[in-house]
């Protein structure tokens, strides 16, 4: 074997011995805890809300509730576990260099990318409201700028609706100011019914 042929097949392996293995690690553990602590984070909203349920809600009120907070925190949890596989593998690669530090030293870049996020943040404590404030649940029949649907996610960012004729639409969270909520609580379905004019209306009723 030739000295080209032989590092061609150590570089890789000397990589994977000092760092393959760890980002393999950091993945595995990144993952159980996601789904592991996605379990917990649902049994546990589960006990909260069946806790401090309303005497006024149905079943489906509070299963309503249940799915809306599930998927704002599960949403959370998301992103949490995500930044920390992120910098646990660049502290992996870049053992050398302080991860404080080199965030601080961004100076400028940190600025714009904190003025370009003011919207997500804004989006993000509005989503926040809305879920703690119990304006609208995964299930409810809303109204919003003038688009009306079944809200099929509530998350960090977007609320998503579908509408009867099966459009999806996306709405910032920060964006929404006027919600009406048309299945809050209780609802009301109307029926006509057409009677023939010479029917007996004793067995009709």
């Amino acid at each position: 074997m030739d000295i080209f042929t032989k590092n061609f097949f150590e570089k890789p392996i000397e990589w994977a011995s000092t760092y393959g293995i760890n980002i393999v690690l950091i993945f595995l553990v990144g993952m159980s805890s996601y789904y592991i602590g996605s379990w917990l984070l649902k049994k546990l909203i589960k006990v909260v809300i069946f806790g401090f349920k309303r005497s006024v809600w149905s079943k489906k009120d509070i299963k309503k509730r249940q799915d809306t907070v599930n998927s704002m925190f599960l949403a959370i949890w998301k992103i949490l576990i995500a930044f920390f596989i992120i910098v646990s593998i660049f502290r992996e690669l870049f053992p050398n260099i302080n991860f404080a530090t080199f965030v601080a030293s961004l100076g400028a870049i940190s600025v714009m990318i904190s003025l370009g996020a003011q919207s997500l943040i804004k989006d993000f404590l509005n989503g926040l409201f809305i879920v703690s404030e119990n304006q609208y649940r995964v299930g409810d029949i809303v109204e919003i700028d003038g688009n009306t649907g079944t809200v099929t996610y509530v998350g960090t960012r977007v609320t998503i609706i579908r509408d009867v004729e099966g459009n999806v639409h996306y709405f910032p969270n920060g964006s929404i100011s006027h919600v009406i909520n048309k299945t809050m609580t209780y609802s009301m379905a109307r029926l006509k019914i057409n009677i023939a004019p010479d029917a007996d209306l004793d067995r009709a009723s």
